[in-house]
């Protein structure tokens, strides 16, 4: 076979960013599929293969050649990107979560604004309906409710404490939560006696002796142990606690009003629907009956609840609870004497509810149970996420003598760890990595060569929230080529080398991101590169967006600014605006590299550890001394802020686990130079730099002519092809060939032809631009009708 040198003369690829080795010429066949086997990609760099159309090619092989453009720019030049998992997820079992659809507990929030209602369906079994009837056969319906107080979440130091933890404070400020019960109909309080229960929120109450309609007795039977006696010298022996009480019966008054009772031998006079406290125990005498059995023979009979609970109720007023006022007001509300419309507590709790959150164990759930019921709780158990899952966004913020590095992983989750961004002495801090090269996040003046960058320089580039550190490694100058130039750029985070040749308009290319780069061209090889990939080079200043959408201001030389920045905000939502943490940075010759931060942190005890968390939920965690911090950490909730884990039930158990997993997407690779040739333009006597699509028959397509006049033996393809090949001759045929090691370059060509102009543009849109089709073909040629 006589061997041909051809290329392409200024045919550019998808993206340049990086040269490539030659592949091997192992066979290649249709089930490889077009991306793989024509599309080159390394870490860096795509290059589509070119289209190539006869010089006398008619429209229907151009508009072919369009088809064929179309679906690798939809199929092929694509990058994939990964979208990020969702968030933590969190959920209640026994109880319920203060949150809604709108509106979650971040800190600061109200928790009425957050949920301004608590019901049956909340609480099916703490808030159940239920019916009541009395003493007049009289049936009405009641229903529960629970109004959130108005306190919150906060992160600050207890009254009391010297560690900040994650709390709910107690305040005078704060509105109260409310307990409603409400009669539909209305409940007659003097149709009732002591033998008539209600159910109120979870718990049986029996009414007491007074029953109107601005003030109410009530015992609980509930948690009590009751305790029958009949007879004079009847005892019985009953534990509460740690205590035993044997509880005996003397003697009653004839009337069946008073018990002559002994407790642990100590005597005692109860009065029938009295409430009597014995070492701290609550003892309700519910009844004394006397029974004759005769004209002088009497017996007694008593029936005492032992740990009782009693409220009594005065309307407007603090209630009772064995005895005891509570910092709880009632409210009852009643239009008659005969009817009671609603029962309304308003109740202050009587403790904060602290959390000592310690990141390096799991957080406890801290329990604060209702002071007037005492049959449901409300909770607090960190945050979602957790202050310091690895679902949060980390950044580090560290200093050594003098040096200021950074750590965070971006959107692709490449981590940048202990990048040094400013260097410090005596005179001040400065943008460099030492002191010889510079950190830049400041785009160059081309004109004037400010910022450009030299080698040995670190740079930031960032569009489209994709941000990425690179090193000007080395220049050099091309083998083949001493005319052009190219240097070296490397990922300080994968370590990928990037090969760039400026002179000839090469860019940047980071998947389907572009930077355009200048050459300075002077003798130290200074580079200018469009850090925003707007390619104005006008003194941008970029910053440094997080996988988890924060972003990281380099501006201030000796700051570190990071923003919380959420994806999205939710339309008439409680979401809080994201704050700037800034880290700043101070030196001196004692102590090196020191920060303060702001927000400024709280300490831990004595400890020389601090700690804060943001309204929007990121967790900050500095370790350092009197002379300031030497190690900052924001944990960073990322795209969305993170609220605290509140739940109210009768034994709210709190759980987070890990939300759905992320996907990936296909970016389009940017296509901005020409990749469709004539043939003529395909010159010889130079090597062929791509692999090429080659659409046309022979008898339009010269190199198709040249490439089947070798493969099929013969002076004359396109006579070949019309007048003897079997499988191709005559109309509504076609053929698609891969040829390896195209005039010896080691690329490959895909012809693509029909006998026809219309012929070959019905095999494209038939078999070659769906992928599924196309690699469903056999071997490597296929000849037959289209």
């Amino acid at each position: 076979m006589k061997i041909k040198r051809l290329i392409v003369g200024s045919a550019a690829a998808l993206a340049t960013g990086a040269a490539l080795l030659v592949g091997g010429l192992a066979a290649t066949t249709f089930s490889d599929g077009m991306g793989t086997a024509f599309f080159e990609k390394t870490d860096s760099t795509y290059k589509s293969p070119l289209i190539v159309i006869g010089d006398t090619a008619g429209i229907v092989d151009v508009v072919g050649a369009t088809d064929i453009a179309a679906s690798f720019v939809s199929n092929y030049a694509v990058d994939e990107r990964t979208v990020p998992a969702a968030g933590a997820e969190t959920s209640v079992t026994n109880g319920v979560l203060i949150d809604s659809d709108l509106n979650k507990t971040y800190l600061g929030q109200g928790f009425n604004v957050v949920k301004s209602v608590i019901t049956e369906s909340d609480l099916p079994d703490l808030l159940k309906s239920k019916t009541f009837t009395d003493m007049n056969a009289t049936t009405s319906t009641y229903t529960q409710k629970i109004i959130p107080a108005g306190s919150w979440a906060a992160f600050s130091v207890p009254s009391g404490e010297t560690v900040p933890s994650l709390h709910i404070p107690v305040t005078t400020t704060i509105t109260p939560y409310n307990l409603t019960i409400t009669f539909i109909g209305g409940l007659d309080p003097t149709a009732v006696d002591t033998t008539y229960k209600l159910t109120m929120f979870g718990k049986d109450y029996t009414f007491g002796n007074t029953h109107t309609n601005t003030t109410l007795e009530f015992y609980s039977s509930a948690g009590a142990q009751i305790v029958d006696l009949s007879g004079a010298g009847d005892e019985e022996s009953v534990e509460v606690g740690t205590q035993t009480f044997t509880i005996k019966l003397n003697g009653w008054d004839t009337g069946g009003t008073k018990a002559y009772m002994a407790v642990n031998g100590e005597s005692y006079t109860w009065n029938e629907l009295g409430t009597y406290t014995v070492s701290g125990v609550k003892f309700y005498v519910q009844s004394v009956d006397v029974i004759y059995t005769g004209a002088q023979e009497a017996t007694g009979m008593v029936k005492i609840f032992v740990g009782t609970d009693k409220l009594s109720l005065i309307n407007g007023q603090q209630i009772q609870k064995n005895d005891v006022t509570k910092n709880t007001y009632v409210y009852i509300s009643s239009p008659s004497a005969t009817k009671i419309n609603s029962i309304t507590f308003e109740v202050y709790p009587d403790d904060d509810l602290v959390v000592n959150y310690n990141p390096d164990v799991d957080p406890e759930t801290v329990a604060m149970a209702d002071p007037v019921f005492g049959s449901f709780k409300t909770v607090i158990k960190d945050m979602t996420p957790g202050m310091t899952d690895d679902l949060r966004d980390l950044v580090k913020v560290a200093s050594d003598s003098s040096n200021v590095k950074l750590t965070f992983t971006n959107k692709d989750g490449m981590e940048y760890t202990n990048i040094p961004v400013f260097y410090a002495n005596t005179t001040g801090f400065f943008k460099q990595t030492n002191n010889i090269y510079k950190f830049r996040t400041t785009e160059c003046n081309e004109t004037d060569g400010t910022n450009n960058i030299t080698k040995g320089d670190y740079f930031v580039v960032s569009s489209a929230d994709y941000s990425y550190i690179l090193k000007y490694t080395s220049y050099n100058y091309d083998v083949s080529d001493s005319s052009k130039t190219y240097v070296t750029l490397t990922d300080l985070s994968t370590n990928t080398a990037y090969k760039v040749y400026p002179n000839v308009g090469e860019k940047l290319t980071i998947g389907s991101l572009e930077f355009p780069i200048k050459w300075n061209g002077n003798a130290i090889k200074t580079i200018c590169v469009s850090l925003n990939g707007d390619a104005d080079y006008a003194l941008d200043q970029v910053n440094i967006t997080t996988g988890g959408n924060a972003k990281i201001d380099l501006t201030n030389t000796g700051d570190v600014l990071v923003t919380e920045d959420d994806l999205y905000t939710i339309t008439d939502s409680n979401d809080p605006a994201g704050i700037t943490m800034n880290v700043s940075g101070s030196y001196t010759s004692t102590t090196g590299v020191r920060f303060t931060m702001s927000p400024n942190p709280l300490q831990v005890g004595t400890e020389n550890t601090w700690k804060y968390v943001t309204n929007y939920g990121s967790y900050i965690y500095t370790i350092g001394d009197n002379n300031g911090k030497n190690n900052v950490e924001i944990y960073n909730p990322g795209q969305r802020p993170a609220p605290a884990n509140i739940a109210i039930g009768t034994n709210p158990v709190i759980s987070t686990v890990a939300g759905a997993a992320g996907g990936t997407y296909n970016a389009a690779i940017p296509i901005t130079n020409p990749i469709t040739k004539f043939a003529s333009e395909i010159t010889a006597d130079s090597t062929l730099d791509k692999n090429i699509v080659l659409v046309g028959g022979p008898c339009v397509n010269t190199i198709v002519k040249t490439l089947l006049n070798e493969d099929w033996n013969v002076t004359d393809s396109c006579t070949y092809w019309l007048q003897e090949h079997e499988d191709l001759k005559g109309a509504g045929h076609g053929l698609i060939k891969i040829v390896e090691d195209v005039f010896g370059s080691g690329k490959k060509a895909l012809i693509v032809a029909g006998t026809s102009g219309s012929d070959t543009r019905n095999l494209i849109a038939n078999k070659v631009i769906k992928p599924t089709v196309y690699t469903g073909l056999s071997g490597s040629e296929y000849a037959g009708a289209v």
